[in-house]
């Protein structure tokens, strides 16, 4: 075990926290990969912000690294091939150049084209319309191009590594006051079921399943951290949702 090792662990810790692994899983993962290498103890402290990992050498020598976590994107095929080196890993302690072709290729995984994605969100926001009770057709199909245009804004805010609580305040913004003139322009008598469509393609489930995964693990810190993620996001969607009634008077 050395400093070069601890560096890759470090490397296979962070990427499965980015792909959206739980922080308990993170740390178990970690101690298997170490021990694997050699390792006689290994503590490590784990958020979603931050990992921190020391070892302690057969030799007697204490090994301490941070690395520090960026954008969180789940990603359950991602997630697999983690998960797959880390097994892979722990069975064999192959050489660190082998593991890190390995990650490369997890960084190669395709998504979905940006198209289809903003079709995604159109089909989700109308599907949530028709679902609480919409069958105006006119609706609908807002909903649909709507859940597209928010989509649009959503991916290119992110590509420039926008904040989270930007993106969410914007696309509701954008999205509260074109629902505001359809309703006026009389398109459909009422803004309840395309607002409760676009609210369902953003809203952070994710996020808030992931919070309460944690803390049921044992993980309070980080199930604290992502609670109060989860509910600024819904805060800020609130609040974009309410820009039309703040600047315009009266409700969306």
């Amino acid at each position: 075990m050395d400093s070069k090792k601890l560096k890759l662990i470090l490397e296979i810790a962070v990427k499965l926290t980015e792909v959206g692994g739980e922080i308990s899983r993170v740390e178990e993962s970690v101690e298997r990969i170490a021990e694997a290498y050699g390792s006689v103890r290994t503590d490590i402290y784990a958020t979603t912000s931050n990992v921190m990992v020391s070892v302690e050498t057969a030799e007697g020598e204490i090994i301490t690294q941070t690395r520090c976590i960026g954008r969180i994107n789940n990603n359950i095929e991602k997630l697999d091939k983690v998960n797959a080196i880390i097994r892979w890993v722990t069975e064999v302690a192959p050489v660190e150049q082998e593991v890190y072709a390995k990650l490369e290729e997890v960084d190669k995984v395709k998504t979905p084209s940006g198209v289809l994605e903003l079709v995604y969100f159109g089909v989700i926001a109308s599907a949530f319309c028709i679902f609480f009770g919409s069958r105006n057709i006119i609706e609908i199909i807002s909903s649909f191009i709507l859940g597209g245009v928010v989509g649009a804004i959503s991916q290119g805010l992110e590509y420039i590594n926008a904040n989270k609580l930007l993106i969410r305040f914007l696309c509701c913004g954008v999205a509260a006051f074109v629902i505001r003139f359809l309703v006026l322009a009389k398109l459909f008598p009422a803004p309840d079921y395309i607002t409760i469509g676009i609210i369902m393609t953003l809203i952070p489930g994710a996020g808030i399943t992931n919070a309460l995964r944690d803390l049921f693990s044992g993980d309070v810190v980080t199930g604290v951290l992502r609670t109060i993620e989860a509910v600024l996001i819904a805060a800020a969607m609130a609040i974009g949702f309410a820009l039309p009634g703040i600047i315009m008077g009266g409700a969306i």
